[in-house]
């Protein structure tokens, strides 16, 4: 299937934009593109699993957090919303459980894990070609895209492939029989506003095991 991302839509430029060749994953291999995906310990966690456990942090803090669990219900319900003074709020509390809650941590390191490497193990599979490209495109040895190939690719291209590739690959049988012209589709919006929250989030490090009971109390 022929792609253009939308962003390199509408012409303009100086030289024809990519189109990336990109083939639909059939059961077996979205199944090999899942193992990839957990193999890295990707997940992509939930804003309603994050919310949750933001809640659960403030439970077991053991001070006075009405406020906040307010806040919380604020943020998740009508997050359009907030005021500036409640957007700081919600941003030191969420550098708070990033710092203090393990559980909460890993949760955001595994998002950020999976934004990161959904494209690139998308599109080391499925994508089979380019025109237009940097260079004349070729595979690897073992039938997958080399990294070399990979590196050319613009950041903003690779995830709107990826993207492109996720949605072709769940796409609910209703859906296929308006598949056929995928370079006009959107990439997911959840998928590249949660990018933008990932790094936001990054410097939460990645820890595994039981959650620890912190000395410090959760701060507003």
């Amino acid at each position: 299937m022929r792609y253009t991302p939308p962003h390199r839509q509408g012409g303009g430029g100086e030289k024809p934009a990519t189109v990336y060749l990109l083939k639909p994953a059939d059961v077996f291999e979205r199944a090999l593109y899942e193992s990839d995906m957990d193999r890295f310990g990707c997940r992509f966690h939930s804003d309603t699993e994050l919310f949750d456990e933001a809640r659960a942090a403030l439970k077991a803090s053991g001070g006075d957090v009405a406020l906040l669990f307010d806040l919380v219900d604020q943020v998740q319900m009508v997050p359009d919303s907030l005021d500036d003074n409640q957007r700081q709020r919600w941003d030191r509390l969420e550098r708070s459980l990033v710092e203090d809650w393990p559980a909460y941590r890993e949760m955001v390191a595994m998002r950020s894990r999976y934004v990161r490497l959904m494209p690139l193990c998308a599109a080391r599979r499925f994508l089979k070609g380019w025109e237009n490209g940097p260079c004349e495109f070729r595979m690897g040895a073992d039938g997958m895209v080399p990294n070399e190939m990979l590196n050319l690719i613009p950041p903003a291209d690779l995830l709107a492939i990826g993207t492109e590739l996720r949605r072709m690959m769940y796409l609910r049988p209703e859906e296929e029989k308006n598949s056929s012209a995928p370079s006009s589709s959107e990439p997911d919006r959840r998928i590249l506003s949660e990018d933008g929250k990932a790094q936001a989030a990054k410097a939460g490090s990645s820890t595994q095991g039981q959650v620890r009971k912190s000395s410090k109390k959760t701060r507003d």
